[in-house]
C-alpha cells in the first residue's frame, strides 16, 4: 500500500468557499474539501489540522494555521468551530419519526434553537450517562446534554420515547430518580 500525506505549506495554497462546500488550491490543483480535522484537538488546537474530502480521506496537513491568507485562515477556523463547539441541549422540544428510521429533535441550545437526525445508536453516546452527545446523521455536528438528570421533566419524558436507556440509567445516579 502507498500512502503519502502531503504536508501543506500554508503560506502557498488558498481555501475558497465553493458553493456549500470549500476548495482547496495546492500546487496548481483544486480539490474539494468536506471536513477539516484537528489532529490534537486539546493540545494544539492551531496546528495538524487535516483536510479531508467526503470519504474521509486525507488531502493534505497543514502543521500551522499560521501563515495562511486571512480569507483561509477565516473558513478554516469556522469549520473548525462548527465541528468542535458543541451546543448544550437545554430542553428538547421535539421529536419526530423519520421514514430513513432515524429521528428528527428539534431542541433549544445556549446557541438557540437548532435540530438534527440521528439514526441509529451509531449517532448516540450514553457511555459517560447522565451525560449524553449526540452526532447529526447528516453534519456530523455535535450536540451534548450535560446532565440528563437535569433536563425539565418534559424533555425527559421525550427523550425516554426515543433513547435506547437500560435500567442503569434510571438508577437514581446524580440526583435521578428510582424506577424500583
Amino acid at each position: 500500500m502507498d500512502l503519502m500525506i502531503q504536508q501543506l505549506i500554508p503560506e502557498t495554497i488558498d481555501i475558497r468557499q465553493n458553493g456549500d462546500r470549500l476548495l482547496l488550491t495546492a500546487d496548481g490543483e483544486e480539490l474539494h474539501i468536506d471536513h477539516i480535522v484537528r489532529c490534537f484537538p486539546f493540545s494544539t488546537p492551531d496546528q495538524w489540522i487535516s483536510l479531508r474530502d467526503r470519504d474521509g480521506t486525507e488531502l493534505g496537513l497543514l502543521p500551522t494555521l499560521d501563515g495562511l491568507n486571512t480569507q483561509s485562515r477565516a473558513r478554516v477556523e469556522e469549520h473548525l468551530k462548527n465541528r468542535y463547539d458543541i451546543p448544550q441541549i437545554q430542553t428538547i422540544l421535539n421529536i419526530e419519526s423519520n421514514k430513513e428510521g432515524g429521528t428528527n429533535w428539534d431542541i433549544d441550545t445556549n446557541a438557540g434553537p437548532m435540530s438534527f437526525t440521528i439514526r441509529g445508536d451509531q449517532n448516540l453516546n450514553l457511555n459517560a450517562f447522565p451525560e449524553i452527545v449526540f452526532t447529526d446523521a447528516i453534519t456530523r455536528k455535535r450536540y451534548k446534554i450535560p446532565d440528563y438528570t437535569k433536563l425539565d421533566r418534559a424533555s425527559q419524558k421525550i427523550a425516554r420515547a426515543y433513547l435506547p436507556m437500560s435500567s442503569r440509567h434510571y438508577s437514581g445516579r446524580r440526583g435521578g430518580r428510582s424506577r424500583r
